[in-house]
């Protein structure tokens, strides 16, 4: 589920017997930060001139 919104790689997670922790890996959060909101659209079709 953790990866539902492909953020996985974003945490640390711990899972033992008695508890659940994360923490935010603000080193990855950062180095993306610049990209957000740029998006790339692939396509088969070639652009033609008229």
């Amino acid at each position: 589920m953790i990866n539902r919104y492909k953020m996985a790689k974003h945490f640390t997670l711990t899972l033992t017997d008695a508890s659940l922790t994360f923490a935010r890996k603000t080193d990855a959060i950062a180095a993306e930060a610049p990209l957000d909101g740029i998006y790339i659209i692939r396509t088969r079709n070639r652009y033609r001139p008229s």
